[in-house]
């Protein structure tokens, strides 16, 4: 069993959580706030989901993969995430 965690805006915070669920059989949604500085070097925020989900290692790709398509199609640049102690950023 691995811990994976993603901030994800929080429009999309709850069909991220039922994807989650259904892969890794369960997920929590922690209210916050990201911030960003965006390419003319602003910070910038927005109200996100911390989506936390302890799921077996095999289902760990799967689980990504998920994830981040829905942020793609939500019209996201970049999806965060931690997979154990291990932060990620990757462009979409």
């Amino acid at each position: 069993m691995k811990l994976v965690q993603f901030a994800v805006p929080e429009r999309v915070g709850t069909i991220c959580a039922e994807v989650a669920a259904a892969i890794a059989g369960g997920a929590t949604l922690i209210p916050g706030m990201g911030w960003w500085v965006d390419n003319r070097g602003e910070v910038q925020r927005e109200s996100v989901s911390w989506l936390v989900v302890g799921t077996p290692e095999d289902k760990i790709n799967e689980l990504i993969s998920n994830i981040k398509s829905i942020l793609k199609t939500s019209n996201e640049s970049a999806v965060f995430y931690v997979v154990g102690s291990e932060p990620k950023l990757e462009w979409l």
